[in-house]
């Protein structure tokens, strides 16, 4: 027979779906479903479920185990660039910063002696 801490190891979806299977009816007992499964909560499907109308049609359910997540495995985008970044961290031994990049210099600007005249005269 299934306990509470049995069925709160489910979602909510899989006592939804549990309840479905065992083609309980709304209709035959009013008391139990104050509304629709679909609209219930998860202590709400529970408490049908151990109704004890109910408790034997659902006594093969057993305890949820919790999924072991994997780590998901790292893409490598671009695997020369990568290769040569683990290259260069492997040679470089001594724990000195590697040297900052110099900026280019700058363009000298031109300097703008006069503003272009135009009239509106006709020659």
């Amino acid at each position: 027979m299934p306990t509470k801490e049995i069925l709160m190891s489910h979602p909510v979806s899989t006592l939804r779906a549990e309840i479905a299977k065992a083609n309980l009816s709304q209709k035959a007992d009013k008391n139990l479903f104050k509304r629709a499964v679909s609209k219930m909560r998860k202590d709400e499907l529970i408490a049908v479920m151990l109704a004890p109308a109910y408790k034997d049609r659902f006594h093969h359910i057993k305890m949820r185990e919790k999924p072991v997540g994997k780590k998901p495995l790292k893409k490598v985008r671009y695997p020369a660039v990568d290769k040569a970044k683990s290259a260069a961290v492997a040679d470089s031994d001594d724990d000195a910063p590697a040297p900052k990049k110099k900026r280019a210099p700058r363009r000298p600007t031109t300097p703008v002696l006069e503003a272009p005249s135009f009239s509106r005269t006709s020659t």
